[in-house]
């Protein structure tokens, strides 16, 4: 959810129940705060009645007692682990996003000959200098 869909006065457990019946896959950003929530173990236990993927990022270090609070999904799979300076957790957790089927390369294919932004060729036509910026003396 963004914050605009988060603002004051919005029905805020109802978006987040339509937004879970829509997601492919549940990032659970493992925190001692994220594992006292209910409404974050409930999501996490939704999306795995749901089919969809969870997957556990623990963004600090957790102790056994901690995680015992965790949903019965996060103990029967392998959690990542975010440390500073270690790259290998996020190529593991775009690994865990392809396998989900959220590769980008897999959402739409751009014909071979089109560029991604349609209004770009008028500015790359045959014998047009592109638009240079120059300055102006006053």
């Amino acid at each position: 959810m963004t914050r605009t869909t988060s603002a004051p006065g919005n029905l805020w457990q109802e978006r987040l129940r339509e937004e879970l019946t829509s997601c492919r896959v549940v990032l659970a950003l493992l925190s001692r705060n994220w594992l006292g929530s209910p409404w974050c173990f409930t999501e996490a236990v939704t999306a795995t009645f749901r089919g969809e993927d969870v997957v556990g990022i623990e963004t600090e270090d957790l102790t056994g007692d901690d995680l015992a609070r965790a949903p019965p999904i996060l103990h029967e799979r392998q959690r990542v682990h975010l440390r500073d300076g270690d790259d290998r957790a996020w190529r593991e957790i775009l690994e865990a996003l392809d396998r989900s089927g959220l590769d980008p390369d897999d959402w739409f294919s751009i014909p071979p000959n089109v560029g991604p932004y349609p209004g770009l060729v008028a500015f790359a036509t045959a014998g047009r200098q592109p638009p240079t910026r120059r300055s102006r003396r006053l």
